[in-house]
Order: C-alpha cells, then structure tokens, then sequence
C-alpha cells in the first residue's frame, strides 16, 4: 500500500470531542481495514492459539487422571479434588495483582512471560511424585497463568477501536473451545505411545507443556507492545489507529490504572457476574 500521504494525529476540530465518532474518509477506511487485517494475522491469532494451549495445560490434570496418575500416585478422589482447587486458589490470590503489574511491564514481556512459567510448570509436573507435590504444582499453575485471559483482553483493547474490541474478544474467548476439542483425542494419541519409558500421564503433561513454552518464544518474535511503537504497520496506518484512539481516550502507551479505576472495577456488579460465569464454565472443564 502506498504511503505518501501521511494523516494527521488530531485535526483541530477533533481535538474536543473525545469519544465521539470520526468520519473516515475513503482511504482512512481503507488504511483502517488494511491495519485491522495485519494485526488479526499477526497477534490475535497468537493470543489465541495461546488461549488454547492455556486451555490444554488447564485440562491436563483430568486426562491425566484417566491415564493413570491416580494409580501411580496413590492417589484418593480427595486429591484429585485439592488438585483441581489450588488452582482456582493460585489464580484468584494473583489475578488482581497480575492486572496491576500489567501496566507496568511492556505486554508482549507480560504475555510470553506468563505462557513461559506456566509451560515450565506443567513440565514440572510430569515429575511429582505424590499428592502434595501435585497440588503445588496446580496452585503454581494458577498463579503464574492468572495475568493471560485479563492481560490478552487488556491487550486487545490496546490495538483495536472500541467498536471492534467486542468481535475480536468473541474470537478469542472461542480459541479456548479449540483447546477443549483437541485434547481428548491428542490424550488417546499420547497414552498409547511409549516414550524414554515414561508413563502415559507423564507424556500428557510434557507434550503439552512442551507446545506452550515453543509458542512462548515465538511470541517475543511476533507479539509488538503498542500501535504508536508497532513496526509492522505503515506510517499512515499508525496515524491513524493513534488518532483514532486518542479520539477515544484509549491510547494504551499513556495511560495508567489509579486505584480509583480499580476500585469502579470491584463495585461494578457486572464484573461479579462475570467471575460467576468465568468461574461456573472453568469449573466444568476441569
């Protein structure tokens, strides 16, 4: 695409009317679909396939179970059970703290990081050798795993006008389906197959920790922090996206959480009834 003509950042008339709408002439319209194209290619579908590896390694445990952990390690429906809740305990300790720390951290640092420690832990965790290493290894997991869901819808919001966010969001929120379609069939490839002599279950958790902390890398390669630093868009395609959200107030390189925000978040009674929702379907996956 061409890039001669370089657009402005704010027009005088714009500047006092945050929020409103703009109207886009047709090749502003043009840069924005070319714009919204490179960064669906280039990092939704990385956050995504992320979101479904995060699913694999979460639904690891139960497939696990099946595949003989319980037996080898002597293991009770209580266990199991403590197992499968340390999670939830790791991940709600650490979740709000994780937010904070977000805007704090460049994002793709952020993002990679917290794929990296979680993969590490799953490996780990083919090598427990009872219950009590079990649920560490699970609390663990929740706490370094806390920060992606939030931090990839925070991310997402950084790239994306607001009247695009929701579809994108949509996207994501379904890639962890995609997690949930392949493990069962990828768990009966793993128990059947003998590897180094290790046991079926140990298999599970190696192969998909091994996948995650792989992709973990190649996000530092792919994943950008923010529209007014990406270098993979065009001069007058960035223009553009940072007049567009600053038109919106949501240029994601200058502003910060104050604890008054944070405080809106926790009396805002749809954001309890989403953590019942998260809570209720995460439960079932388990």
């Amino acid at each position: 695409m061409s890039d001669n003509e370089v657009l402005p950042l704010l027009r005088a008339d714009e500047v006092h009317h945050i929020n409103k709408p703009l109207e886009l002439s047709s090749k502003e319209e043009e840069y924005l679909r070319s714009y919204t194209s490179k960064c669906d290619r280039r990092l939704l579908l990385y956050i995504c396939i992320g979101y479904a590896l995060d699913s694999l390694n979460k639904m690891a445990l139960s497939n696990a179970k099946i595949a003989g952990l319980s037996a080898d390690l002597d293991l009770h429906g209580y266990d199991i059970n403590l197992a499968l809740g340390v999670y939830y305990l790791g991940s709600f300790i650490f979740q709000l703290p994780s937010n904070l720390v977000l805007k704090s951290v460049k994002p793709t640092y952020w993002l990679c990081g917290s794929m990296l420690a979680w993969s590490l832990v799953t490996l780990l965790t083919a090598f427990v050798a009872n219950a009590r290493q079990l649920a560490l290894c699970r609390f663990m997991f929740g706490a370094v795993q806390a920060g992606y869901l939030t931090g990839s819808l925070y991310y997402i919001s950084y790239w994306y006008p607001r009247e695009l966010v929701r579809q994108r969001m949509g996207f994501f929120f379904a890639s962890a389906g995609i997690g949930g379609i392949c493990i069962g069939p990828l768990c009966a490839l793993l128990t059947s197959l003998e590897i180094m002599g290790l046991r079926a279950w140990q298999n599970i958790f190696l192969f998909v920790g091994s996948l995650s902390l792989v992709w973990s890398l190649v996000g530092l390669r792919v994943l950008e922090d923010y529209p007014d630093t990406a270098t993979f868009i065009t001069d007058s395609e960035q223009r553009l996206i940072v007049r567009l959200m600053a038109c919106q107030n949501t240029v994601a390189s200058t502003r910060h959480i104050s604890l008054r925000q944070a405080g809106m978040a926790a009396r805002d009674t749809k954001i309890w009834l989403w953590t019942l929702i998260d809570f209720c379907a995460n439960s079932a996956t388990q």
